[in-house]
């Protein structure tokens, strides 16, 4: 497993052991809300049935996109702005092209 950065990961651990996902560094706005959309986010990516190394890149993607609006309500990111958003930062290993999970 890579070291993570103390200052900017999250830390997974489940049965088969641990891995982690780094924050993905944006231009802050605002954070309120951030922790509730990061749950959210994984809640879903579980009900879809994805693996949890793709539910945490997800989440983490979706706190990110948060912060860079203002509201707590308001800017939270679509689904299709945040796979945008993991293309974008070339996610590809998690993502790729994958129109099927839009």
């Amino acid at each position: 497993m890579p070291k993570p950065s103390p200052s900017c990961s999250r830390i997974f651990l489940t049965q088969q052991g641990a891995f982690w996902r780094p924050a993905y560094r944006v231009e802050v706005v605002d954070t309120t809300g951030a922790g509730d959309v990061f749950h959210g986010a994984f809640l879903h990516g579980l009900l879809r049935g994805w693996d949890l190394e793709r539910v945490a890149d997800f989440a983490n993607a979706v706190a990110a996109l948060k912060c860079t609006r203002l509201g707590g309500r308001g800017g939270i990111p679509t689904f299709s702005e945040t796979m945008a958003f993991l293309r974008m930062k070339g996610e590809k290993r998690l993502w790729g092209d994958q129109p099927e999970l839009e």
